[in-house]
């Protein structure tokens, strides 16, 4: 168990980029009491696609009124009576080169966009629901586990007690005292998996999206 433990420790290390120790308690982070706040609006996924589309539309937009080139130019032209001057500009608009097929796909790739991010948010929300939804459920299971973990304490409580004076029955006592044990696992268990969920949920929410 304990090499286990380190070799978690160190990956975090490792992930993290961090050389120094730290001492890390050993607690759950989120307890089953709180309550959460919904929000995707600062989702990693999210945003990046919203910003794809953002970039897209504006390349749309800046390709469908740029112009390539612009070029002055001036002549004189000498006839015997006169001299002709000329001046004048040459525009190489969009129209007449790649500029607006580049803006057709952009204009494109701007709409995949949207709809991929509709159909994220979509997905993320029924995630979230179903995040909820397990959480609220585990909630419910871990307050009726912990109610049947102080009616153990207590009936072990009473089992210690007689067999301090009458050297009762070593068995039963021992066989309650399991019980105990295995609720307990069961509620740290429960907080595990909550955690977990929870992670999920904050990851969803962005709420890690420093």
């Amino acid at each position: 168990q304990k090499l286990s433990i380190n070799e978690r420790y160190f990956s975090l290390l490792s992930i993290a980029n961090i050389v120094e120790d730290i001492d890390l308690e050993a607690d759950f982070i989120y307890p089953l009491s709180q309550n959460n706040s919904v929000s995707i609006a600062q989702n990693p996924a999210l945003l990046k696609i919203s910003k794809q589309q953002n970039r897209f539309e504006k390349e749309a937009k800046a390709l469908d009124h740029s112009i390539k080139s612009i070029e002055f130019f001036g002549e004189i032209e000498r006839e015997p009576d006169q001299d002709i001057q000329r001046v004048g500009i040459a525009l190489s608009l969009p129209l007449f080169n790649t500029n607006k097929q580049k803006a057709e796909l952009s204009k494109i790739r701007a709409n995949q966009s949207a709809l991929l991010l509709k159909e994220l948010k979509i997905k993320q929300q029924l995630e979230i629901k179903t995040l909820q939804q397990n959480i609220s459920n585990l909630r419910e299971q871990y307050n009726a586990s912990k109610k049947q973990q102080k009616k153990l304490n207590k009936l072990l409580e009473l089992f210690e007690e007689g067999y301090k004076i009458s050297k009762g029955s070593l068995l039963e006592l021992i066989d309650v005292k399991n019980r105990v044990i295995k609720k307990q696992r069961k509620l740290l268990q429960i907080q595990k998996e909550s955690n977990l969920k929870q992670i999920q949920l904050n990851f969803i929410q962005g709420k890690y999206n420093d």
